[in-house]
């Protein structure tokens, strides 16, 4: 994924349709909403903290290095410069 400000417009546009087209349907409740703007960065945090150890053992650690970890980091850090 890209960290520019270019990026992360083009996510907050299709998170924007997807909540559009989900309310279409069913109405979201404000908890519900901003529990939707967490889902990318829990996402990242998931992947970090729980899913590189398993996919480590599984697929090996020769992918499962600090700029991995360094790109998600930096991902999380735009997030929150852009959301927070």
């Amino acid at each position: 994924m890209d960290t520019t400000s270019e990026a992360e417009k083009r996510r907050q546009r299709r998170l924007v349709s997807l909540v559009d087209d989900y309310s279409s349907i069913w109405k979201l409740t404000e908890h519900e909403l901003f529990a939707v703007q967490l889902a990318p960065p829990i996402r990242h945090i998931y992947v970090m903290g729980f899913a590189l150890p398993c996919a480590a053992v599984r697929e090996g650690e020769h992918w499962a290095n600090d700029d991995f970890t360094d790109w998600h980091r930096t991902w999380l850090r735009h997030w929150a410069q852009a959301n927070l």
